[in-house]
């Protein structure tokens, strides 16, 4: 499960409240969740919500970033982590509140032919 929902955190290092700005978002995504699913986010904020709410889905304590803009290197290893981890998935289920899909996903899936459907 992938959602990118809040450039604006890992870009600009502005933390929203996730409690109240998120809260539809994670109901949805109790509803859908599979045992499989593994969460994958460019929001820390939404990741520490989804924790604190102890939902049970996997997920990493790792460093965000936008490749291509970022120079931290722990955050591109983090991300490239993410990227390949991915490459292995049997389909994504995909939320992008900025686009109609995020270019992280939508090109997993054209390359790897990964069924993608967004949530």
């Amino acid at each position: 499960m992938h959602y990118r929902l809040n450039d604006d955190e890992f870009l600009n290092k502005i933390k929203n409240n996730a409690a109240s700005i998120y809260q539809d978002i994670l109901i949805n995504m109790k509803k859908i969740k599979e045992p499989n699913d593994i969460l994958i986010s460019d929001t820390k904020s939404f990741k520490d919500l989804v924790f604190k709410n102890n939902i049970e889905i996997m997920m990493f304590d790792i460093n965000i970033c936008h490749l291509g803009l970022s120079t931290d290197l722990d955050a591109i290893r983090d991300t490239l982590f993410e990227f390949f981890l991915i490459t292995y998935a049997s389909k994504i289920k995909t939320y992008c509140k900025i686009h109609a899909m995020s270019g992280f996903v939508k090109w997993i899936s054209a390359i790897y032919d990964i069924p993608v459907s967004k949530i």
